[in-house]
């Protein structure tokens, strides 16, 4: 008999010992022994069980065959790009564009009455055929002969009309100290003036602004057409320029090119009669010629 069972038989000693305090205390370690012995099977058991667990997913992930999803990404061979075609600002073929000669002028002044004698042969008054040849001015200059040669001959029906129609020019004269004075007409465009317009820089700016300016015609170039247009124009008493016309065209839109150019010239200094600036007319002939 061990300890405990002898202190609880002596606390117990002429007690009822029966049932009650005294069982508990006589079987106090088999349910203490009891409680050990299942604790740990629930310890082991929950290990064990987890064991098993954790090996079965194991085996289960060992068993799946992963799969990745790739993107796939198609490929098209691209053709190779154009060349770029360059394009040259340039014009193909420019006009080439002459203006006439500086052309001799012919002293124009109003006739002074004198004695037979006292008249030099020298200041006889030009003839129609020369007027046609040369431009009217103050005093008589020889033509530049190193310019740029111009065949007239094209253009002699327009000076032959406009020399026909200056007899109807309205003019009122009086005789003072036996001298023709002219008066000036406000409203009249003049053919003949003592002082022409001119082109701010003479007609070397003025050749230079054509040709700066100026296109050649699609329609002429693609025909090969090629001459010269004559244009007629008004200079105004401020150097604006009206009254445009063509009074030779070779088609193609070659007068049209040469009408669009001058319209956009700057202002002229305008001719000029008595001291007095006037409306006066202007013929410019402008020559296209293609070129290789």
């Amino acid at each position: 008999m061990n300890k405990t069972s002898t202190y609880t038989d002596l606390v117990f000693e002429h007690k009822n010992t029966a049932y009650g305090a005294y069982q508990m205390r006589k079987k106090h370690l088999i349910f203490t022994f009891i409680g050990f012995a299942m604790s740990c099977a629930v310890i082991f058991g929950s290990f064990g069980l987890y064991s098993l667990v954790k090996a079965k997913e194991v085996s289960q992930k060992e068993g799946t065959l992963k799969v990745q999803h790739k993107k796939v990404i198609a490929y098209t061979q691209l053709s190779a790009p154009p060349p770029i075609e360059t394009i040259d600002n340039q014009p193909k073929n420019r006009p080439n564009i002459e203006i006439p000669q500086a052309r001799a002028v012919k002293k124009f002044l109003p006739p002074v009455v004198k004695k037979d004698e006292e008249v030099i042969e020298e200041e006889l008054l030009p003839t129609q055929q020369e007027l046609k040849k040369v431009n009217i001015g103050s005093r008589n200059i020889e033509g530049d002969t190193t310019g740029i040669e111009y065949d007239m001959s094209d253009v002699d029906i327009i000076f032959d009309e406009v020399i026909n129609n200056s007899g109807t020019e309205s003019k009122d004269t009086d005789r003072t100290n036996n001298q023709v004075q002219t008066k000036v007409q406000k409203d009249e465009v003049y053919t003949f003036v003592q002082k022409k317009p001119e082109f701010l820089g003479g007609e070397s700016a003025m050749l230079a602004f054509i040709y700066a300016n100026i296109t050649y015609p699609k329609i002429a170039r693609e025909n090969d057409i090629m001459g010269m247009v004559v244009i007629r124009f008004v200079v105004e008493k401020d150097g604006l320029i009206t009254n445009l016309e063509a009074l030779k065209d070779i088609g193609g839109g070659c007068a049209d090119e040469a009408i669009r150019v001058i319209k956009t010239m700057p202002k002229w200094n305008p001719g000029e009669q008595n001291g007095n600036p006037v409306r006066a007319s202007f013929i410019l002939p402008v020559k296209f010629e293609l070129t290789n």
